[in-house]
């Protein structure tokens, strides 16, 4: 069993090769069944449920279509066992309409034999929706 502070560095070595966008190493951070799961709505296509490495790529993908990311700020890291929990702050924009948003999110991953195996994002999709509105 790993530490907590090795899955910290774990998760932190995750978010390397994502602004790297080494899709390669992205992977080779999760297990083959992972699931994954960012907030829920119906009328942003990016969000809700992806499973396997494949499909966390497409999330990625699909988002990246839809969203213009901006700053990432990672507040407060906390892990307990094989799950490590993260709270920051995004800002970022919709690129149909040009519009920035901010959000404040946690991030909970649970890792199994050093690897992501579950990930939930939890935010309010309020201002992305604001964003999202064309007026």
């Amino acid at each position: 069993m790993t530490t907590p502070e090795v899955n910290i560095r774990t998760v932190q070595s995750f978010f390397t090769a994502l602004q790297a966008k080494d899709a390669t190493r992205v992977t080779s951070f999760l297990t083959e069944d992972v699931d994954w799961r960012v907030g829920e709505d119906a009328v942003l296509p990016f969000l809700g449920p992806r499973h396997g490495p494949q499909g966390v790529m497409d999330y990625f993908r699909i988002a990246g279509e839809y969203i213009a990311m901006g700053s990432v700020t990672p507040g407060e890291w906390t892990a307990q066992g094989d799950r490590v929990a993260l709270e920051g702050v995004t800002t970022s924009a919709v690129r149909a309409t040009g519009k920035s948003f901010t959000v404040h999110w946690a991030m909970l991953f649970t890792l199994r034999e050093g690897k992501i195996a579950r990930y939930r994002h939890y935010l309010d999709t309020t201002p992305v929706l604001q964003a999202w509105q064309q007026q």
